[in-house]
């Protein structure tokens, strides 16, 4: 993707999006060398755009570079002074630098830098957690009543043992000792509002704060679990299923299916979550009888309800592994030694199939066309983010196609050969791109 990315610049120079996205690349993908060569071009072409700005400044911390990231937001928010983003940014990276300080034993200097992060930080929930960081970093009676001050602020018990707790995997404390600290006790059974809060602030964590989560949600699952049972909303109790998905907590996804079943029996959405949590993606060879005749049932209701986003999630849990929804890897198979001739609008077929919850279909379309070298790159990047990957993709074959389209049929680019049965497609590896070995 970068190589067709780089070429689209050399062509285009005044391509905004593309730099954008050959910046945001190739940080996902670690590559900061590349990464900062390709924000010091664009900021030379584009010098007081705020998202070139912008992207620089995440570039900039993404290698701690951390005083160059404050100067570019400074100089950002001289063009866009109410931008929210870029405050959060530095803010929470003032909290980064107050961490370590408190971790090397230096309470004063974090407390400077929690000082400079409250200049910056906008939400009263950030302002909260920067307060939670100051009663953590040391154990005297006033730090105490800090610590309890910010956990009062966060509203809840449920959001505020999530603050707690991820800051105490930060410092290298004891979780169990910290909340007993905050004054939470988490032996209730937490309000619907709780649950709710909890999962928007669940869906908010970056990379970072999401491996940190793996180490204490265990302490949270007892109380979600008891929950499960309260009064939801259809929407509210979805929305909590799909963070549950997302976090892969399949026993705690179940109860809240099974709860949403309770309330509105056979409703194909509640039969997909719950069956997803029983048997994972290996419900075809797992799930009984009964299962299967239920979800085909769901799956005939979500059809006529027009719900195709859980039409195709059903479907995926219908075939055996690996099996596309659709056979989308057959419809290559024919014919494989002619050309493939993409419609115009190719990119508006994948991202209409996307929409419709079919990236994994709308990914292995594509994978019969994008060479194995390119696909590796957009992978890479992609970082096991599907949609992600499919955006890269989808970007890459657009691209392609108006390069075809302008080229002699001699000098287009061919489909591999339809592998035969038993054997493996060879890799083509013509074409070296940016992060192969």
């Amino acid at each position: 993707c970068t190589t067709w990315l780089a070429r689209s610049l050399e062509l285009d120079p005044d391509d905004r999006a593309t730099h954008l996205q050959l910046i945001r690349i190739h940080r996902q993908a670690k590559d900061l060398r590349a990464a900062r060569a390709a924000v010091e071009v664009a900021i030379a072409r584009f010098a007081n755009d705020p998202a070139v700005l912008l992207e620089a400044v995440e570039t900039a911390l993404a290698g701690n570079a951390f005083k160059k990231a404050v100067t570019l937001a400074k100089r950002l928010l001289e063009l866009d002074p109410i931008n929210s983003k870029v405050r959060a940014l530095i803010g929470q990276a003032h909290l980064s630098h107050a961490r370590r300080q408190i971790r090397s034993g230096r309470p004063d200097a974090a407390g400077k830098e929690i000082d400079l992060a409250e200049q910056w930080l906008g939400s009263a929930n950030e302002r909260s957690i920067a307060k939670l960081l100051r009663g953590l970093s040391a154990t005297d009676e006033r730090a105490t009543l800090l610590l309890r001050e910010g956990v009062a602020e966060l509203g809840g018990k449920l959001l505020a043992a999530l603050h707690v707790l991820l800051e105490s995997v930060s410092l290298g404390g004891q979780a169990s000792a910290a909340l007993r600290r905050a004054g939470i006790n988490l032996s209730g059974t937490p309000a619907a509002r709780e649950v709710l809060a909890l999962a928007r602030a669940l869906n908010a964590l970056g990379e970072a704060e999401r491996k940190k989560l793996r180490r204490v949600f265990s302490t949270l699952l007892a109380p979600l679990r008891r929950a499960a049972g309260a009064d939801f909303s259809e929407s509210e109790r979805i929305s909590i299923c799909e963070t549950l998905l997302r976090l892969e907590e399949r026993p705690l996804l179940q109860a809240y299916a099974d709860a949403g079943l309770k309330h509105s029996p056979g409703r194909p959405v509640f039969v997909y979550f719950s069956t997803f949590a029983r048997h994972g993606r290996s419900a075809f060879m797992l799930m009984s009888t009964r299962e299967g005749l239920d979800l085909e049932t769901a799956l005939q209701t979500a059809e006529d309800d027009g719900d195709q986003r859980t039409v195709l999630r059903i479907r995926e849990l219908l075939l055996p592994p690996g099996q596309l929804v659709g056979g989308g890897r057959e419809r290559f198979d024919d014919g494989a030694d002619e050309d493939i001739d993409l419609p115009v609008d190719a990119r508006a077929v994948f991202e209409m199939l996307a929409s419709l919850g079919g990236e994994q279909e709308a990914i292995a379309m594509l994978r019969e066309v994008v060479p194995d070298s390119e696909f590796r790159q957009c992978e890479r990047a992609a970082d096991g983010n599907r949609k992600k990957l499919l955006g890269m993709l989808i970007k890459h074959m657009a691209d392609l196609g108006q390069s075809v389209a302008a080229a002699p049929a001699s000098e287009r680019p061919r489909p591999r050969p339809a592998a035969a049965k038993g054997k493996q497609p060879s890799a083509d590896d013509r074409q070296k791109g940016l992060f192969d070995d």
